[in-house]
């Protein structure tokens, strides 16, 4: 076989892992709702499985021929199980599907570590072809047609994510990618293969797609979300990652703190700035009440899509109105604009910034921080509004805590407590010019909540819940704390990698390297710091995220010394053999 064929095979297997590993980190949170904020789990399961798979370059066993099986596998374990995890505690929130259909419910510290196990289980298949292709080649050819298949994975990742193209299109380029793999015998085997086995795999990676098409059909895919579209009663509903997000109706049906600034002050609101507008029912609620412009920033391209084509009051159609595809928080930094008016609304991502970290993707716009690039953004006698279902009243009182820190004065907030602690946040120096206390409505007349009366009462805050700042954006957890649940996952996949790679390297010198130990958990911190810095410069888009993937492909090969196999090094949290 000539040179020029094996660096071919070389960057199809390097492409195939990571192309794969980006994939699966953004297609199984889409079904198993809250592995969405436990994507890091994913990640350091591909890096486990990469690194033990390249140890395994020398085996005479062959785990390549296994991997339509276990893709197989993983796949119709989210299809048919229906998957939803339980994490029982009030010192952190997540927002599960409250879906009415049969799911299996199972406890987060039970199911991570199987979903580790069986992600890594598919990547050490991958990776083992990939190592035996690598040591065919000499070592600095084999380093550079790895790192150019590694880095095309992503780009082409990055491009079919700007397409929002299905998931079936991202398994149909893995199969592309794998078959001249599976029909291909690997370097220095010289058995015979029966055509049955092939036939068999290739059958398996059909059955992939199938199922895969069948599962995304009737969603849309944002570089985000997987978002469904659908009608109830009156009023359009959008579901991202199986989980109601928000409706579209006329804005008078709609909850009433839509409209409540300007029931309180009065249409005087000329310059309007909506950050996360959504769909569009904040805008549609300042164009009724008379302002002359409103920026309306959205970081989905879909969300804001579907708000023009379908929202009933058609906002985003209003000459009044400039649309922009930006986070919040980059734009708050680059606009030189001045507003009456700065709605915060209902913004809530329930999705991760990166599976590098904890950190949610709209975290960093409630930070000390956000609220002062707020008040800098306000006139002289503007205000900011802050209204959302926020389940916990420690969660109201971190944003009034970090608005009172912001804007040196104390804000004004009610909540409903029998409406998931709703609360509606006011603060800016026009809350000076009240001279009486405003009448809070007692109905929220919420989409599929009760209309009975639901009082509001003023909250009082408590100082002592921490406000958050961009050094602990952490708004979900109570106080500073690793969660119980995530701390007992961490350290059962701890100790599995560990006794996976002493295993993997008994017999073969194995020793232990503090060296590889502290380069891996140096980068890995890096990369989680560089990652975060790049969202507070450019936002908390997943452009900016896409960089981390290339810059993580070149690194991993730098980890490693064996010329007949790069081995990837797997995260801060697992030991390295040599």
């Amino acid at each position: 076989m000539t040179q020029e064929m094996r660096s071919g095979r070389t960057f199809l297997a390097s492409f195939l892992v990571l192309f794969l590993e980006v994939a699966l980190i953004r297609w199984m949170p889409a079904y198993v709702r809250l592995l969405a904020y436990f994507s890091n789990f994913i990640l350091l399961a591909s890096f486990l499985g990469i690194g033990v798979g390249c140890l395994l370059a020398p085996a005479r066993s062959r785990l390549f021929r296994f991997f339509p099986a276990v893709q197989a596998a993983v796949i119709a374990a989210v299809y048919f199980l229906r998957i939803e995890i339980s994490v029982p505690t009030s010192g952190s929130i997540y927002f599960t599907s409250g879906t009415s259909e049969k799911v299996v419910l199972v406890e987060s510290t039970m199911l991570l570590p199987v979903l580790f196990i069986i992600v890594a289980t598919l990547f050490a298949t991958l990776a083992q072809r990939m190592g035996r292709e690598m040591s065919a080649l000499p070592p600095l050819r084999g380093y550079t047609v790895n790192i150019a298949g590694s880095l095309a994975g992503v780009v082409a990742f990055a491009v079919i994510s700007w397409l929002e193209l299905p998931p079936s299109v991202w398994f149909g380029v893995a199969f592309a990618a794998a078959l001249p793999l599976l029909v291909t015998p690997e370097p220095g085997d010289r058995s015979r293969r029966p055509l049955g086995f092939a036939a068999i795999n290739i059958a398996l990676l059909i059955g992939c797609l199938a199922i895969v098409h069948v599962m995304a059909r009737g969603a849309i895919w944002s570089p985000y979300y997987k978002i469904t579209v659908g009608q109830e009663g009156a009023e359009t509903v959008v579901e991202v990652n199986n989980i109601f997000h928000q409706s579209m109706a006329p804005v008078e049906q709609k909850e009433y703190f839509y409209q409540w600034p300007y029931a309180v002050f009065g249409d005087s609101f000329e310059d309007v700035l909506v950050l996360g507008a959504g769909s569009g029912t904040d805008v549609a609620a300042a164009l009724r009440h008379g302002a002359a412009r409103v920026d309306a920033v959205e970081i989905d391209p879909v969300i804001l899509r579907l708000g023009l084509e379908r929202h009933p009051d058609r906002p985003y159609s209003d000459p009044r109105v400039t649309l922009v595809n930006d986070d919040a928080r980059h734009f708050l930094r680059t606009t030189n604009k001045k507003y009456d008016l700065v709605v915060f609304a209902l913004i809530d991502s329930l999705t991760m910034q990166s599976s590098f970290s904890g950190v949610r993707l709209e975290s960093y716009m409630f930070t000390e921080e956000s609220f002062r690039a707020v008040r800098d953004r306000l006139k002289p006698n503007g205000v900011l509004v802050v209204y959302n279902y926020f389940r916990e009243p420690w969660l109201v009182d971190r944003l009034a805590n970090t608005a009172a820190a912001a804007f040196g004065d104390e804000p004004r907030v009610h909540v409903h407590e029998a409406r998931a602690y709703l609360g509606v946040l006011m603060a800016g120096p026009r809350l000076a010019t009240l001279t009486a206390e405003p009448k809070v409505p007692d109905q929220v007349t919420a989409f599929g909540q009760s209309h009975a009366p639901s009082p509001a009462r003023l909250h009082g805050r408590d100082p002592h819940i921490e406000p958050a700042r961009d050094d602990w954006p952490f708004l979900y957890l109570r106080d500073r704390h690793l969660p119980r649940h995530y701390g007992i996952a961490l350290a059962l996949v701890l100790g599995l990698s560990t006794a996976v790679v002493m295993l993997t390297t008994r017999g073969h010198g194995g020793r232990w390297s503090w060296q590889f130990f502290l380069l891996g958990a140096g980068f890995m911190l890096l990369e989680t710091k560089s990652i975060i810095q790049f969202a507070l410069l450019w936002g908390s888009t997943w452009v900016v995220a896409s960089p981390g993937q290339p810059s993580r492909s070149r690194a991993r090969w730098r980890a490693t010394t064996a010329p007949t196999c790069w081995a990837r090094w797997w995260a801060a949290w697992a030991s390295t053999y040599r």
